[in-house]
């Protein structure tokens, strides 16, 4: 029996009360069970509750590296990532990639002129990263802060800011370590999703108990206020491929044979040049720019 966490009923993010929502199973690695999903009153972001005390296990096995054409593809697949960097920082950027994963999108970062950190817990992604990249990825901000690293013009969390239990103290040290000048892009699903309001449960995006919250733009906007910043919502042609992602990985995949698993992803490809007219604050997933204004 897995030992839980009962945390405070309010939203993570505007602090508002909450209320349940539904019940959702863990759908990927780690061990299986039920989570309770509640929805805020205010914001409509969600949240789970209780959360697991060891977070840890449900990342056992959870980061894939590619490897030869696979990582080559990968890392041109950062295009529209990169973009995004390029629009709202500049061409030749020092960026900070927070939970970098295999570092398919610092790696990316790096051969298009940018100078790329990288932050990851999981060990055998920092050995990968540390393979083109020595010297520049570390464990936490907490290591970051003690290196003597460049001021990053840009932190970026790809789908990334969904998985911090505590996503307003996050940002409370960002805006202790660093000035005013960087930016912070944030790529995460949609909790006003119209396809979470369709599949419920179901949404691959709800990854419980890996999300530990979802946030919508206001949860968003009321956060980053907290925190002395301002939000814009940016264009992202990722949010295509995330939204047919959302039809096309639906339910439990751990164990899928590999037929079945290039069969998603074929139906992924299929579904996503739809979504491309998928846009507003019902879009499946959301990208936005955090600033501050410098004192």
């Amino acid at each position: 029996m897995q030992e839980h966490l009962l945390g405070p009923m309010t939203c993570l993010l505007c602090d508002a009360p909450v209320k349940k929502w539904l019940t959702t199973t863990n759908g990927g690695v780690g061990p299986k069970g039920n989570f309770d999903i509640f929805q805020c009153t205010k914001c409509f972001s969600t949240l789970i509750n209780p959360v697991p005390v060891n977070l840890g296990i449900y990342y056992l096995d959870y980061h894939s590296i590619p490897k030869g054409s696979n990582w080559n593809r990968a890392v041109k697949a950062c295009k529209n990532r990169l973009a995004v960097v390029n629009r709202c920082v500049g061409n030749s950027a020092s960026i900070l990639d927070v939970g970098a994963g295999s570092g398919t999108f610092v790696a990316a970062a790096s051969e298009n002129g940018h100078l790329a950190f990288a932050i990851e817990q999981d060990k055998s992604c920092r050995e990968n990263i540390e393979v083109f990249m020595p010297g520049r990825v570390v464990e936490d901000l907490f290591a970051y802060d003690k290196k003597d690293f460049a001021i990053p013009d840009a932190i970026t969390l790809w789908h990334v800011f969904e998985h911090i239990p505590d996503p307003s103290d996050f940002l409370a040290q960002i805006s202790r370590i660093f000035p005013a000048t960087t930016k912070i892009i944030i790529e995460v699903p949609n909790a006003q999703s119209w396809l979470f309001k369709l599949m419920r449960s179901r949404w691959p995006h709800l990854d419980a108990p890996r999300h530990v919250f979802l946030p919508s733009k206001r949860g968003i906007e009321c956060v980053a206020q907290k925190n002395g910043m301002r939000v814009l919502r940016i264009s992202n042609r990722d949010n295509a491929a995330w939204a047919a992602f959302s039809l096309s990985h639906f339910g439990n995949r751990v164990g899928e044979s590999r037929l079945v698993q290039i069969c998603r992803r074929l139906f992924q490809i299929l579904l996503t040049p739809i979504f491309y007219f998928e846009t507003g604050v019902q879009s499946s997933t959301s990208t936005y720019l955090l600033v501050r204004d410098s004192k």
